[in-house]
């Protein structure tokens, strides 16, 4: 028997201010894999059937995987909607390999992290491309940064957004800017533990991490890349 449910993800981001985004996360639970967080027990059908039956506002946590999408799921039973997992101590140290990603740009075309040998990536979060969420000044800012590195360094500039394309060609001409541009792509939020936007990520020529930034941070990354060209 097939059994779909859709259920609200509740991610919690903040741009500045703090907002919450629900994202419907449809699950075939006689397909998709769900472990319980304590006992690392595979659970079956029905025995998430019951859950639901029995606790509202039931949450499973999505593990995201390199094509930002889900591998399995995790049912924690003392965590609801209520409660995010923004546990930034989770994130990848600096210094340590980045997580990969394949991307596919709004272009079509798709982004392997692990292909960019030798090269700067540059990683652009951007909440939505749907004002108030949308700084157009900010990303002018960062537009301006780009452009100068890209005139003497070898760099990927990617946007990554939650927003569908239309939203995104409704605000800016793309062909505009020497950036790749990823949609619905709220799934990479989650890999990476991105809760803040804009945040910047500047991964090494070696495919390590370098830092996390935020928006009043942008000049850091020009530093470091000057400082290790």
């Amino acid at each position: 028997m097939k059994t779909l449910i859709t259920l609200l993800v509740a991610l919690f981001y903040s741009t500045h201010l703090f907002s919450q985004f629900f994202t419907s996360t449809r699950i075939n639970l006689s397909k998709d894999i769900v472990y319980e967080k304590y006992s690392g027990k595979r659970l079956s059908e029905e025995e998430l059937l019951q859950i639901f039956k029995e606790k509202d506002n039931t949450r499973l946590d999505p593990v995201i995987n390199k094509f930002g999408e889900p591998d399995y799921y995790i049912y924690d039973p003392n965590k609801s909607d209520s409660n995010y997992d923004t546990d930034l101590t989770k994130r990848t140290k600096s210094g340590e390999t980045f997580p990969p990603f394949v991307m596919k740009t709004i272009d079509n075309k798709l982004i392997d992290s692990e292909k960019f040998n030798e090269k700067y990536i540059i990683m652009q979060f951007q909440l939505s491309f749907v004002k108030p969420f949308f700084n157009s000044d900010n990303f002018r800012d960062a537009d301006i940064l780009i452009k100068e590195l890209l005139n003497e360094y070898e760099i990927v500039p990617i946007v990554i957004t939650g927003s569908p394309k239309k939203d995104i060609l409704n605000v800016i001409d793309t062909s505009q800017y020497n950036m790749h541009f990823v949609s619905d792509a709220n799934n990479f939020n989650l890999r990476y533990l991105v809760f803040k936007f804009p945040t910047y990520i500047l991964i090494d020529k070696s495919g390590k991490l370098v830092s996390y930034y935020e928006y009043n941070e942008l000049n850091k990354i020009k530093e470091y890349i000057v400082k290790n060209k």
